[in-house]
């Protein structure tokens, strides 16, 4: 059953404590030969989408249906495309559009955006 509305803000401290972590907690690591096969540079149009529209709805069964749906997804992708989730397009877009040129750029140029372990973030390389 889907967390009601009160559950779901109480999830808000849980997910703000994971972003403090440093390693993925073992218990968000899927078994290799359950992951979907989907090549770390081959683009996918079956990712699913989880609207937030009705995050917040006094509707249980509308909240619900948005849990379920990003459980679903998560469960058995372990990666979702949010849309309508009140970001403006236009951040979205330029984010796309650096994050893009980015990537783009050369390892040796990355590298020069490498961040200390005092600092969050950061691009190192990896063997991915």
């Amino acid at each position: 059953m889907a967390p009601n509305l009160e559950q779901a803000k109480a999830l808000k401290p849980f997910l703000l404590s994971l972003s403090k972590e440093l390693t993925v907690p073992s218990a968000f690591i899927r078994n290799e030969a359950k992951r979907p096969k989907v090549g770390h540079d081959a683009f996918s149009n079956d990712i699913p989408i989880v609207s937030f529209a009705d995050i917040d709805s006094a509707d249980s069964a509308r909240r619900s249906a948005v849990f379920r749906n990003i459980v679903d997804a998560l469960e058995n992708w372990g990666i979702i495309q949010l849309i309508d989730h009140g970001v403006d397009p236009t951040l979205v877009s330029a984010m796309a559009d650096l994050s893009t040129r980015f990537f783009q750029l050369p390892v040796e140029e990355k590298l020069r955006f490498e961040m200390t372990a005092s600092k969050n973030g950061g691009y190192g390389v990896s063997n991915h």
